[in-house]
């Protein structure tokens, strides 16, 4: 069992292999919603600067990339994903360590530059807000999440080198729309009709 430094939901931080979602020993890109990898010259996605790194501490990541970003008159809303620091529950005195999760996070950088970590990112790319009523987003928070999943899937096209490399990468995963999140299912049928019917 481990805990991660601060507050934030343990419950994304499900172990698994580093290579298996949003960062590979290399460093290259795997997004955490799509679980596609991406080239690793790729630029529609950004590292994590330094000054959220360092501002966004529950949990605390040691790296990672950012996904998707809308901005509100609050601040920026970004889809984060990388290793974080975690403390192993074990006896003496452990030392924070990096481990990777399956999910990302939602987090909001204010004005200010503080930053809140709002939502698993799995969760929330679902529409499953727990502790709502019935466990369903407000229709604020659902804009939110609609604003960042075009914008993940804006990015990815960029990143693969257009919407008919996406598809063709997608396809090769072996996953299926089905499989996705809910917010993530319309763009796909989307962007599959869209590609169905340009020469």
């Amino acid at each position: 069992m481990k805990k991660a430094l601060g507050g934030f939901s343990a419950a994304w931080l499900a172990l698994v292999p580093m290579l298996a979602f949003g960062w590979t020993t290399d460093g290259t890109p795997t997004d955490p919603i799509l679980s596609l990898q991406y080239p690793k010259n790729q630029t529609a996605f950004s590292k994590i600067p330094k000054s959220i790194l360092k501002a966004c501490t529950d949990p605390t990541y040691g790296s990672g990339w950012i996904f998707a970003k809308t901005t509100r008159p609050e601040g920026d809303y970004l889809l984060l994903y990388g290793p974080v620091w975690v403390t192993p529950d074990v006896a003496g005195t452990p030392r924070p360590i990096l481990e990777y999760g399956t999910n990302g996070a939602i987090a909001l950088v204010g004005r200010d530059g503080k930053c809140q970590q709002l939502w698993d990112a799995d969760n929330a790319f679902g529409l499953y807000f727990p502790g709502n009523p019935d466990n369903e987003p407000t229709p604020a928070q659902a804009s939110l999440i609609q604003a960042l999943a075009a914008d993940l899937m804006r990015r990815s096209e960029l990143a693969l080198g257009g919407p008919r490399q996406f598809l063709r990468a997608f396809d090769a995963s072996g996953q299926a729309d089905r499989e996705q999140d809910k917010v993530m299912i319309p763009l796909l049928h989307r962007l599959r009709e869209a590609a169905a019917t340009t020469p």
